[in-house]
């Protein structure tokens, strides 16, 4: 063994039946051993791709630092451990955590932009660990497979995601409207509100290289002569990353093109709008409309504007009031033929100019302005709001409305309205509001009554909870805010069963209360006939 040459220990250890621990184990037989090992850039490489081929593409070819960065991962792993063991004795009152509670996270977050790549798998790997715990005793925290480390593990993903996914959108936000592609914004959306699942942009975007290469095999067995087949592969790939100025192809070719368009989608790939269960959540999220070959109006129209994007035609998106459509001008913009409505939820329909319901065109058919892909980003996360406002029972879970408003608050900081249902939804669940005065200070608010309100309610609340160690103040079902919003306060109670009564015309508010709740309650109803005299 120890005549071999140096080469050939770094090809058998760079193997890939030999784990991690394996190699370091190897390493601890001799000092020239783990010479070799500390040292082989070409060993630790392999290792790294073996364990994590998903983080390669973080990495520039220079990068040569693979033992090191491995030895770091492993040991943020040790933190990210240590800090969610420290959780629940911290956090077991709360069942919402306040962005200051995360601020530890937020903090490890922005040391270095890969670590919220190793950090989020790590907590997935946790949530996804299903190993038993085979003992009657009490174990530790950290233990693989305890439910209350994979409970604020979920917690801190969500949080790791949006802390990620709020710079990403700013990011995208700043990018020339040519290169803010729909598609990224479904993407966005998909990863806002599904924390545990690993949502790719590359993953979607080869979903729809794959339907493209479809229509075009479609095409060719058909119109072996139309001009798309002469296309360079590098010009489709151009195609795919932006929005285009126009179609690239005549009146003809693009009349092919979308009659091979619509029957890949819909007759080969069987994609329909979901009219059996409209209100579900998946109908909004792109990985899943693309795996279930279902959705609303508007993930339908992102699925078929991106494909017939990589074909070289362009749609515009049209936010009707109860409809999402596609209009298309048929031909190049020096020369355009007809203009018409494509209704991808319908099998992909055309709607005719004039015949479209609530609508009339001037004799261009453009009267209805083309929807920015902030605007679309903006109603699919309205749409999701309305959903799960709907959908949270009273004793549900408000974490998919919080993430819902604050993702609307974040696409459309000006939204008044927004701010103030968030504030509803932290002081109902004791969550620090600092973050959301400093927001509307930035906003500029105050100018107006209302704002002025809206912010000396918020300081006074964060006194208050300030004063009571942020120890909950009101005991009620957290369904409660459900109803609050649509207009009356649903009937809740302590343990005593003591309520407030309080008549608003026809409505009777019934809230349960403690000593402690009076303030809060205060707090609320301010808030409830404020956002009354709004509407």
């Amino acid at each position: 063994m120890e005549q071999l040459p140096t080469e050939l220990i770094e090809l058998i250890l760079a193997s890939g039946r030999l784990t991690i621990q394996d190699v370091l184990n190897f390493s601890t037989t001799c000092s020239n051993y783990r010479n070799v090992v500390c040292n082989s850039n070409f060993v630790w490489k392999h290792k790294f791709m073996q364990k994590w081929p998903q983080f390669l593409p973080l990495f520039s070819k220079e990068f040569s630092e693979w033992f090191k960065e491995t030895i770091f991962i492993y040991e943020l792993s040790k933190r990210t451990h240590a800090m969610l063991s420290t959780m629940s004795e911290r956090f077991y009152k709360k069942s919402e955590l306040s962005n200051c509670d995360m601020g530890e996270w937020a903090l490890l977050m922005d040391e270095m932009p890969r670590i919220y790549h190793y950090v989020a798998f790590d907590l997935m790997t946790i949530i996804h660990c299903d190993e038993p715990i085979r003992s009657f005793q009490v174990v530790p925290v950290d233990t693989p497979g305890n439910k209350t480390l994979q409970y604020y593990a979920l917690k801190v993903l969500r949080l790791v995601r949006q802390h990620h996914l709020s710079k990403v959108w700013e990011n995208f936000m700043s990018l020339p409207v040519r290169q803010q592609i729909l598609e990224k914004g479904a993407v966005l959306i998909a990863q806002w509100f599904q924390p545990v699942h690993d949502i790719k942009c590359d993953f979607i975007s080869k979903k729809f290289d794959d339907l493209a290469v479809q229509v075009i095999e479609e095409l060719r067995s058909c119109k072996p002569n139309h001009p798309l087949h002469k296309v360079p592969a590098e010009t489709i790939v151009k195609w795919s990353a932006e929005n285009l100025d126009g179609n690239q192809w005549d009146v003809r070719e693009c009349q092919e093109i979308i009659q091979c368009l619509t029957t890949v989608l819909y007759k080969n790939n069987k994609f329909r709008g979901n009219s059996s269960t409209y209100y579900v959540p998946e109908n909004s999220f792109i990985n899943e409309v693309l795996t279930r070959k279902q959705g609303i109006p508007i993930t339908l129209a992102i699925v078929y504007e991106s494909v017939g994007r990589r074909l070289g035609l362009k749609f515009d998106p049209i936010n009707f009031p109860a409809h999402f459509l596609l209009r298309f001008t048929e031909g190049k913009r020096e020369k355009p033929g007809n203009t018409y409505y494509i209704d991808v939820f319908n099998n992909g329909s055309i709607i005719n100019r004039g015949v479209c319901p609530r609508s009339s065109f001037s004799n261009d058919g453009s009267q209805f302005d083309c929807a920015t892909a902030k605007e679309v980003v903006e109603r699919m996360a309205n749409n999701l709001q309305v959903l799960y406002r709907q959908h949270t029972n009273r004793n549900g879970n408000v974490s998919t409305l919080r993430a819902t408003l604050e993702l609307c608050h974040l696409i459309n900081p000006q939204d008044f309205a927004t701010i103030v249902s968030l504030a509803r939804v932290y002081m109902w669940h004791n969550i620090d509001t600092n973050w959301l005065e400093a927001s509307l200070l930035r906003r500029g608010a105050g100018a107006t009554e209302q704002e002025e309100h809206v912010l000396q309610m918020l300081r006074d609340y964060n006194v208050h909870l300030v004063q009571n160690n942020s120890e909950p103040i009101l005991q009620v079902h957290t369904g409660c805010y459900m109803t609050a919003c649509k207009g009356e306060l649903g009937d809740g109670g302590d343990q005593d069963g003591r309520f407030f009564r309080v008549n608003r015309g026809s409505n009777l508010f019934r809230l349960g209360a403690t000593l402690k709740g009076v303030v809060k309650f205060g707090f609320l109803l301010s808030f409830f006939f404020l956002s009354n005299h709004n509407s």
